[in-house]
């Protein structure tokens, strides 16, 4: 059981739904009041806490952020396009980057990357990009917390029972590095909250349900891949050229690493590609014919006995 610091109440802002917090460079913080699950509301904010460590008392009037979400146009919207439940957030280089907990109905597997000033004021957010997380479901596969390492080159995307950590991306194009795919394994519980410590570990706690729940977990991720770096494992997953025409070189090469398998969906989620019993072990490599695949998204998986692998690919012809 731990120890309560410091209580802190904030005197002008409302706990409507507040589901996510993070923090800058300078300590201030940042709570997500955008939790949405009838995806209905039209009053979303985020309370701004300058650094606790500067305020004198217990009370502090916070700084609010008002926005809206360009691509929605109905409270609620139709069940297909109920993707603007938001519980994950992180700062990033003066910005506040939010991740939507994906009820379309039928599921449809993306969540979507927004992009909001992290100063006080009224907004639209900025719709930057989205990420297929799997064509499962709600507690599978939708974003319940999000976080990036200090250094800046590793971002954490988690649901309910899996994590994707892309690294190797440039700025804040977050989606266009590498992924790697892992899962919490035992008990399905609700994961609501991730950070990372370091540059290779992250806590994560879950809610309490009845008799599960309610604990801090760790994760470190250099044991994924042994005794070394993961970001290396993941250089080592190549998908080329990329964009894409007719021919697609797929390789993979690391010591100790099962290949089993490679597939490629289309952005819907459906298989366009299947490579089964591979049974390969340290390196792989082979090429695709994609004459036959439609221009668009497509996403690379690669299952190992590491981990599955994904890289996101465009076809143009």
């Amino acid at each position: 059981m731990g120890n309560l610091l410091r209580a802190l109440y904030i005197t002008n802002a409302v706990n409507t739904d507040w589901e996510e917090v993070c923090k800058d460079d300078n300590g201030d913080f940042y709570i997500g009041d955008f939790g949405n699950n009838l995806n209905n509301r039209t009053d979303l904010k985020i309370v701004i806490v300058p650094n606790p460590s500067v305020i004198i008392g217990d009370s502090v009037a916070a700084q609010i952020i008002n926005f809206s979400y360009p691509d929605q146009v109905a409270f609620p919207p139709h069940d297909s396009l109920k993707n603007f439940d938001m519980e994950a957030m992180f700062w990033f280089n003066d910005s506040l980057y939010l991740f939507s907990k994906n009820r379309t109905v039928p599921y449809n597997g993306y969540t979507k990357m927004y992009k909001l000033p992290s100063q006080p004021g009224s907004y639209v957010a900025q719709l930057t990009d989205s990420f297929f997380t799997g064509v499962g479901n709600l507690i599978n596969n939708s974003i319940t917390s999000a976080t990036i390492s200090s250094t800046g080159d590793k971002m954490l995307l988690i649901s309910n029972t899996q994590g994707w950590l892309f690294s190797g991306f440039a700025g804040d194009n977050f989606f266009n590095g590498n992924v790697f795919d892992f899962s919490f394994g035992g008990t399905q519980t609700q994961k609501e909250g991730a950070a990372f410590i370091n540059n290779g570990e992250v806590y994560f706690t879950d809610e309490r349900l009845f008799s599960t729940g309610g604990n801090l977990y760790g994760y470190d991720f250099s044991t994924v891949v042994g005794s070394e770096h993961l970001s290396q494992t993941m250089n080592e997953f190549k998908v080329s050229p990329n964009p894409t025409g007719n021919t697609l070189r797929i390789s993979f090469r690391f010591p100790f690493t099962k290949i089993s398998a490679l597939k490629i969906l289309n952005s819907k989620g459906e298989e366009v590609f299947k490579l089964g019993n591979i049974d390969m072990n340290d390196a792989f490599f082979y090429e695709v014919n994609s004459r036959s695949f439609l221009n668009g998204v497509y996403f690379v998986q690669l299952f190992t006995s590491k981990g599955y692998f994904l890289k996101r690919l465009t076809v143009i012809h």
